[in-house]
């Protein structure tokens, strides 16, 4: 294990909690988020919907989408995470919404066994959560013995691909040669180094730690963040000018929507996004 990575991804965290949501007023990432939806309802929830009673949000940090997820699905949600803060917030929209009967949080690290008591009918764990951890085979080891077999799991993680794009872009030459060989990338100075993966090698991951029927899809892949997309607060003008308006936006959408499930698009999504089945 290591430790000063671990820290740091706490620290990290740690420090954006109360704060993190705002991300979802940023245009490019409300923009990711609608695509995303409709991704995961046409894919993942509207296939399973009505079977599924007990839901893992693996990571789930301040339950954006294990608990929006749950609702859908009129399920069980526990919001698992590394972080206490981003679980702080989690809780603060449980009890907001009155979800105390239906959703719970626990702090636990992926990197070791889930102490959990429920087998569950379904798994989530997004964005990037499989990229801050130490080793993502175990972790996605220990997400798959906590589920029923021909339970559903999707995850988020860092695209390789596109990451080496962003280095260039922001000018982190030094990030080039790491990813390469080693499949860690630093996007910013704050951020800790994250796993990235090819489409090839999350398809690997996952039929190696025990799943099947393994769908791998990239968004979006006609826009990608700026640099000012990597705070939770700042848009960048290229976003600015095309999300402020609506036909575009829609047009951008309707185009994402159908382009996305493409699985050959797949390497050119900003994040990857795996559908697969526990055996």
């Amino acid at each position: 294990m290591d430790t000063n990575r671990k820290e740091a991804v706490k620290g990290y965290f740690r420090n954006k909690a109360p704060y993190y949501d705002l991300v979802d007023n940023q245009l490019y990432w409300s923009f990711s988020d609608d695509l995303l939806w409709e991704l995961l309802l046409k894919e993942f929830l509207d296939p399973f919907k009505g079977k599924i009673s007990n839901l893992l949000d693996a990571g789930g940090g301040t339950g954006r989408w294990g608990l929006r997820a749950a609702r859908y699905l009129n399920s069980n949600a526990l919001i698992f995470d590394i972080s206490p803060e981003m679980l702080a917030e989690a809780q603060k929209k449980i009890d907001k919404d009155g979800l105390q009967k239906s959703a719970e949080v626990m702090v636990g690290d992926l990197d070791k066994p889930l102490e959990v008591k429920t087998e569950f009918d379904a798994a989530i764990s997004f964005h990037n959560a499989l990229s801050f951890v130490d080793d993502p085979k175990t972790s996605v080891e220990n997400i798959r013995r906590t589920m029923k077999k021909g339970a559903p799991l999707a995850v988020i993680v860092a695209n390789k691909y596109h990451s080496l794009y962003f280095s260039v872009l922001t000018r982190k030459f030094e990030n080039l040669e790491t990813n390469l060989k080693k499949s860690l990338v630093q996007f910013t100075d704050d951020v800790p180094p994250m796993h990235t993966f090819t489409p090839a090698s999350l398809r690997t991951l996952l039929s190696d730690s025990g799943f099947a029927d393994i769908r791998v899809f990239g968004f979006p892949i006609t826009i990608y963040p700026n640099m000012e997309e990597t705070s939770l607060s700042d848009n960048s003008k290229e976003a600015i000018s095309i999300f402020k308006d609506e036909k575009i936006y829609q047009l951008l959408l309707g185009i994402e929507k159908e382009a996305c499930l493409n699985e050959e698009a797949a390497a050119r999504g900003n994040m990857l996004l795996a559908i697969a089945v526990a055996c």
